[in-house]
Parts: C-alpha cells; sequence; structure tokens
C-alpha cells in the first residue's frame, strides 16, 4: 500500500540500470544521453518517425491569409498527434495535427511531460497544407526549441495542443485516456524548462553523484556525509550543490500530472537544455539523498548558509513517484482514496484537477459516477466525489483531510467533505498509519450511509471524550536561522514549552473520570507519553530507542534555546535530525491539547476546548468533532473538525469507552 509519507519511502531501493554509454565520465553522461534521444526519436534520420514529403512547409508565410487553427471533434477512443517540424533558427514551425485511434494507433509519438506556466500565446505554430496557425504558451515553444533543430521533425503528444482546452467535455474524456496516452507512447521526454546558468553544472552532477553514491552505499548503513564529499572530490558548500538545489526546485516537480506521465510511461529521460538524465538515474540520487540523512547538502545556497530552507521540492517528489511506479510495475492494486491522501500535495492550474488528475492511477475507478466533468465547480466537484466514494467504499479514509479545523477551508463545503485546495503539506496522520499502526476505530466496516439532507452522511462511531484545554498553533518557519539549527525558531520554544507545562499540570491531577491523573503509568511514564506524541509515535530510526532518541533532541532544543554550542557526533545528529523532522511533520500547523479524561495529542488548528473526541469505525485515528448550533426537521447534526493523534487511543482502545451510535455531519 503506497503512502507518500517520507519516512515509508525511505526504504525504497533503485537498482539503476546498466546504460549503453556507462563507460563515460559521468560527468560527460547527460550530453551523451541528449543526443542519443535526439538521433533515436528527432533527428532527420530518425525513421520510424518519418514525416510524409507533402508535410514539410514552405516559408515565409504570407501571414495575412492565415486564419486560426480550428479543432475538429474527436471520435470515441481518438486522440490527436502533433506533427511538427522546425524550419528556421526563429522558432519557425510547421504543424499538422491528425486523428488516430488510440488502441491501434500506427504512427510511433513521444508524449512530453512538461510544466504549462503562464499561457499567454508569445507564439505560433504555422500550417502550410491549409494555411492556418495554431497559438501556443512559452512553455511549448521551450520544449519544442530544445527538442528540435533546424531540419528535425518529430510526432508528439502535447496536451495543450492536442486536447481542445476550449472544450470541456472533450477534456473529460481525454483525461480519461491519459493513462494510455503516457502508456502508448515510445517514450516520455520530461521537459523541465529553459536552460538557466547552473542547469547544465547540475545535469552533470547528477551521475557524478549517483556514481559516488554508489561507490559507498551498502544497505542498512548510512553513509556519512564527509564520506561523500571525499569520493566525489568536493568540498561543501559549493556551486554544484546549489546547482543541483536549483534543478530539484524546477516548478515540473511540483505538478499532481507528472505523477500519472511518469508511472505510466516508458523510459522516461529528462531534458535540460543540451541534456538529458534517466528517470532511474534521478530517482537514485533523490530516494539516497532522502534516506541516507544527505538532504542538508542540498538545503543551503552555498553563497549564504545563514538562511536554512526546507529541501526542495523535486526531492520528495521523485521519491514519491517512483515507489507509486513500482507499485504499478509489481500490479499491485491502489485504492482512489488512497491515491488521494498521497498525492493532494501536488499543484495543478486547475483545481478540479487534484482530484482528475489522479484517476489514471487507482485500480477501482471505472464507475461513471468519476467520469471526469470540467463543467461543474470545482466544489461540486469534490463533493460529488467524496460522497461516492464514502458510501461505495464503507471506507473513511479521505476523512482524514475533511473537517473545518484546517485553515484556507471553502466554507461552503460540508465539513465531511476535503478540500483537496487547503493543503500543500503531506503531513496527514491518515498517511502514516501504515507504518505507525494506527486503528483507533478497529478493522470495522466504517458504516456510512445517507444522511436526512443532500449534504449530510451517517456515519457509525463513539463520542469517548472531551477537549478540555488546547495550546496554540505552532505556524510555518519564518525565521533566518543559523546553519547547524535544523527546523526551529522562539515560536517553537514556546509552543514546545506550554506544552510541557500542560502535562506537568496533568501530572498534578488527583484524578480523572477513567481513574489516576497518570493515566498513562501503567505502561509509560508522562514523559515518555509526551516524546511520543511530539512524533505521533511514528519514528523509523529504531524505534526501541525513541525514549533515548528524544533526550538527544531535547538537550539540543535546550542549547539552542540557551544559545549554548556544544559538538556532536555525525551519528548522534542524524538521530537529533530524524527526531527533530518527525516532530516538525506531526506538529506543524497543528495544536497541542489536553482531554477531560487525561489523554494528551495533537491536533488541527481549529479545534477549541469542549469539542468532542470521537472514534469512528474503521477509523484510522481519533477524530474532533463539535455539536451543531441547530437541528434541522428533528435532526441534531454534527461539524467534523478534523484528525487527530491522541496518545493511548491509536489502536482501539477507546472502542470499549463508550456505546456505538450514528453521528449525522453536515
Amino acid at each position: 500500500m503506497l503512502s507518500c509519507h517520507a519516512v515509508l519511502l525511505f526504504s525504497t531501493i533503485i537498482t539503476v540500470s546498466a546504460l549503453s554509454w556507462q563507460d563515460l565520465p559521468p560527468s560527460g553522461r547527460a550530453k551523451s544521453a541528449f543526443r542519443k534521444v535526439k538521433q533515436e526519436w528527432i533527428s532527420p534520420n530518425a525513421s520510424v518517425l518519418a514525416i510524409e514529403e507533402d508535410f514539410e512547409a514552405s516559408f515565409p508565410y504570407a501571414e495575412g491569409n492565415l486564419t486560426e487553427y480550428e479543432y475538429l471533434p474527436l471520435a470515441e477512443q481518438h486522440i490527436r498527434l502533433l506533427r511538427v517540424a522546425r524550419k528556421g533558427l526563429a522558432k519557425d514551425f510547421s504543424f499538422e495535427l491528425v486523428h488516430v485511434v488510440l488502441n491501434a494507433a500506427v504512427i510511433p509519438y513521444l508524449a512530453i511531460s512538461y510544466t504549462w506556466g503562464d499561457q499567454t500565446s508569445t507564439h505560433s505554430l504555422f500550417s502550410s497544407r491549409d494555411q492556418r496557425y495554431l497559438n501556443v504558451s512559452p512553455s511549448v515553444t521551450a520544449f519544442l526549441d530544445t527538442l528540435l533543430d533546424v531540419g528535425d521533425y518529430a510526432t508528439l503528444w502535447v496536451d495543450a495542443v492536442c486536447i481542445n482546452q476550449q472544450d470541456p467535455v472533450e477534456k473529460g474524456h481525454q483525461v480519461r485516456l491519459m493513462r494510455e496516452i503516457y502508456h502508448r507512447a515510445v517514450q516520455v521526454v520530461i521537459s523541465l524548462g529553459s536552460a538557466s546558468v547552473d542547469s547544465g553544472l547540475a545535469m552533470d552532477f547528477v551521475e557524478s553523484l549517483r556514481s559516488g553514491i554508489e561507490g559507498l552505499y551498502q544497505e542498512n548503513k548510512q553513509i556519512l556525509k564527509e564520506d561523500l564529499l571525499r569520493n566525489l572530490g568536493l568540498k561543501f558548500p559549493d556551486p554544484t550543490w546549489t546547482a543541483l538545489r536549483n534543478l530539484f526546485d524546477r516548478p515540473w516537480f511540483g505538478r499532481i500530472w507528472i505523477i500519472q506521465e511518469v508511472v505510466y510511461g516508458r523510459r522516461p529521460v529528462f531534458v535540460l537544455g543540451d541534456r538529458a538524465v534517466e528517470w532511474l538515474s534521478m530517482a537514485f540520487v533523490a530516494s539516497r539523498l532522502f534516506d541516507q540523512g544527505l538532504l542538508s547538502l542540498v538545503e543551503y545556497d552555498h553563497e549564504d548558509l545563514t538562511v536554512q530552507q526546507h529541501y526542495p521540492t523535486g526531492v520528495r517528489s521523485i521519491v514519491e513517484i517512483h515507489s507509486a511506479r513500482d507499485i504499478k510495475q509489481n500490479k499491485e492494486r491502489e485504492s482512489f482514496q488512497e491515491m488521494l491522501m498521497a498525492f493532494h500535495h501536488f499543484g495543478t492550474t486547475n483545481e478540479a484537477d487534484k482530484v482528475f488528475a489522479l484517476l489514471g492511477l487507482a485500480t477501482d475507478t471505472t464507475d461513471t459516477m468519476l467520469n471526469p466533468d470540467y463543467t461543474i465547480s470545482v466544489e461540486d466537484v469534490y463533493i460529488k466525489t467524496a460522497r461516492h466514494l464514502l458510501l461505495r467504499d464503507q471506507s473513511i479514509l479521505i476523512l482524514h483531510r475533511a473537517g473545518v479545523g484546517f485553515p484556507n477551508r471553502n466554507e461552503t463545503l460540508p465539513s465531511w467533505v476535503p478540500d483537496w485546495r487547503s493543503f500543500s503539506e503531506d503531513n496527514s496522520f491518515g498517511t502514516m498509519h501504515t507504518i505507525a499502526g494506527y486503528r483507533a476505530g478497529g478493522e470495522h466496516t466504517s458504516g456510512v450511509s445517507i444522511g436526512s439532507t443532500n449534504d449530510s452522511l451517517v456515519f457509525e462511531g463513539l463520542l469517548v471524550d472531551v477537549v478540555e484545554q488546547v495550546g496554540s498553533v505552532r505556524t510555518p518557519l519564518t525565521d533566518k536561522v543559523d546553519h547547524t539549527v535544523h527546523q526551529h525558531n522562539s515560536e517553537f520554544f514556546a509552543w514546545l514549552i506550554e506544552a510541557e507545562s500542560m502535562v506537568e499540570k496533568l501530572e498534578n491531577r488527583k484524578a480523572t473520570p477513567l481513574g489516576t491523573a497518570a493515566w498513562y503509568s501503567k505502561n509509560e511514564t508522562l514523559n515518555d507519553a509526551l516524546c511520543r506524541t511530539l512524533v505521533a509515535n511514528n519514528i523509523l530510526t529504531n524505534p526501541s530507542k525513541l525514549r533515548e532518541h528524544c533526550g538527544f533532541w531535547g538537550q539540543h532544543i535546550a542549547n539552542l534555546a540557551e544559545n549554548v554550542s556544544e559538538p556532536m557526533s555525525e551519528e548522534r545528529w542524524k538521530v537529533v535530525v530524524a527526531y527533530d523532522d518527525a516532530c516538525t511533520r506531526t506538529t506543524m500547523g497543528r495544536k497541542f491539547f489536553i482531554t477531560r479524561n487525561g489523554f494528551m495529542g495533537v491536533t488541527s488548528p481549529g479545534t477549541l476546548p469542549g469539542d468532542a473526541v470521537a472514534i469512528f469505525l474503521g477509523g484510522k485515528t481519533p477524530f474532533i468533532t463539535r455539536d451543531s448550533l441547530h437541528a434541522q426537521g428533528g435532526h441534531a447534526f454534527s461539524t467534523l473538525v478534523g484528525e487527530a493523534y491522541v496518545h493511548g487511543l491509536m489502536k482501539g482502545e477507546g472502542l470499549d469507552l463508550a456505546q456505538v451510535r450514528e453521528l449525522e455531519f453536515r
């Protein structure tokens, strides 16, 4: 089962296949790979993509006689292919759009994966056959300029050109075909945009870094940064690492459509300027930076080490997509709910595509209720999808991204509907359950049924506790910090002190409805419970030593708060970093809270004292709910606030604390 959560992907092992140009020095392989792509598919001598002689156009055109290209309707199971030729250095391209049956296409084609970017038309493709022109965006012009030299021909599938973007019905039909479109292409070419000053250095470095890591890599053994730098003959900081960071920060890595394009595409290859890098090489490098604790190498600009950045988007995106690609190749089944939870943090131009772009990845999306519909509002897409999945599956996985307790949420949506637009990070407890073993609602079927109104649903569950005290919200980092500090600021110190104070008061309680104040003392101290709560009891670096690692981290935080510098071995530093990463993932954007029965936990920022702690049958975690201020038609409605980590209620312990009842939510 796929989880987007980074720690699950740390274990992804990628084997790089032997390449025909492997004997080249690593720094020269990117240029060689680019020449290989052009020789194989794009040059005039690439007979596999040869175009009829009458396709060749004569330049210049009499522009005054040209009319804009009009799309002809596509028959069922048909697609358009773009035949394009370059006739001059000044970005003069001639084109033809041909209709073919997808499953019987006899014309080999390349599928282009790229970033749409600004859709303002700045260039046109021209057709001398019917004296028409087709306006295209700068991003389309950029990759045509990269791939085609004067005299080159190619047959391509490019979504912005091959789909009539002004026809929402056609768009819906073509989206259903996109998995097959990319799968049937002879190769997927990933265009990362226009070359920059350091892009060539970065692309060359990917192969060098791969070779350097391979020379040190041993399964289940960490690579030390100093050993890698020595093996590469590099120092840190160095402009090479900054170039790699800039490469991984390119917009392509944040697009939601790239997941399907790469997962189903054949032999994906990155192209940037006159360099190309195969997918497997890029995936190997990204995975090892992730699982070997080497992300600090790409977290800084070499010219300013006083500012620590988050690691670039591309590293995580590649690892996540490669994991999904492995699952597809192993023919494992993945549900649509799992895909939505795993990849909702990727970005898209059209917010409805937060749903539609993932349809091709799941194995349970053939029912017509899930057909892409670009004629309705984004809100209606989200409501329709959530209602159908919750009722059909009798599984509430997507409920972990629902609730009014999250910021930037559209207030018109029912509380049980996820607003997929409001999340830029994948830190849901619902995606951690495969690693951490959460099963708060047991192994039961969820028991979801239609509510008494069009915008309500009924869930079977229990109300087990009440929120008594909540802390402040831990907000994203804004402070500039020294490079020796790992993801913290003064605001976090205040957040942590507040949580510790709440736990101290819990220790001083005489009794709770469940018995002694130290409810956790049967198995662990309150301090141990706090250590586990801060990371949602979910850390892979030797879980049996979590308490010890928490101690190392706590000492480090205390030293930072007092501006004390204490030398630390790299091995201990990696332990501190691992705990701190898990703590950030658990607590960022959330509140610490204490319940009436003496439980502690972490919850969404909209949680208030007096809210209820509910457990839904089949749910992975507890949820925070709120009584409605009104009743309608004799029915009392509740509001879902959001998911929560409640230490001591994550593995079914709460199922004996109350009776199961029907809870109706709007």
